[in-house]
């Protein structure tokens, strides 16, 4: 009974020590099964967030991309700013002489396409000093060529065989631009070489 009753001493705290831990381990147990529960479902989702951050770095290069693209086309169009301001500029100083160049243009046409070079410059200044007293605004040196056609059509002109001189421009100015046929002086003389 002796032997008991010093067994029963020392066994009975290690067996109440025993039930705690055992009732320890069952609390560490359950609270290790929820946390395998949400590794199990952090580790279904990862492979959503891989494609998810893969999507997102793509996104991000094609942001850097077109970032870079517009710098580069910022950059290009500010350099090309102070063109398209002096080309505004004179587009506009062009529309406010407007007026005095047509009228100038079209008396060109009208009447002096059987003049010569000479006559043809002095009735243009004489007609440029009358707009100027009447305040009609103009181009202070007004040439046909500038008003009436472009550098596409004077290029081809000349491919076509028609000389570079402003006089031969502007007699191909007037037979263009004019309804009825005009007279015109050949400048080179080639008719007259002709019947030679």
């Amino acid at each position: 009974m002796e032997v008991y009753d010093r067994v029963i001493k020392i066994v009975s705290p290690e067996r109440v020590k025993l039930k705690e831990a055992e009732q320890e381990l069952a609390r560490q147990m359950a609270r290790l099964f929820d946390k395998h529960h949400q590794l199990q479902v952090i580790t279904d989702k990862l492979p959503l967030m891989s494609k998810k951050k893969k999507d997102l770095e793509d996104s991000i290069a094609q942001c850097r991309q077109k970032m870079e693209r517009a710098e580069k086309l910022i950059g290009g169009l500010g350099g090309e700013q102070e063109s398209w301001k002096n080309t505004a500029d004179g587009l506009g100083l062009r529309l406010k002489r407007l007026p005095g160049d047509v009228l100038l243009s079209a008396s060109y046409i009208t009447y002096l396409g059987a003049a010569d070079a000479q006559f043809r410059q002095e009735s243009v200044r004489r007609w440029l000093e009358l707009i100027e007293e009447c305040h009609i605004p103009c181009s202070p040196n007004f040439k046909l060529v500038d008003c009436l056609i472009d550098a596409v059509k004077v290029r081809t002109w000349n491919i076509a065989g028609l000389p570079n001189d402003p006089y031969s421009l502007d007699n191909g100015i007037i037979a263009t631009s004019s309804h009825r046929w005009p007279l015109l002086i050949d400048p080179q003389g080639t008719c007259s070489q002709k019947s030679n």
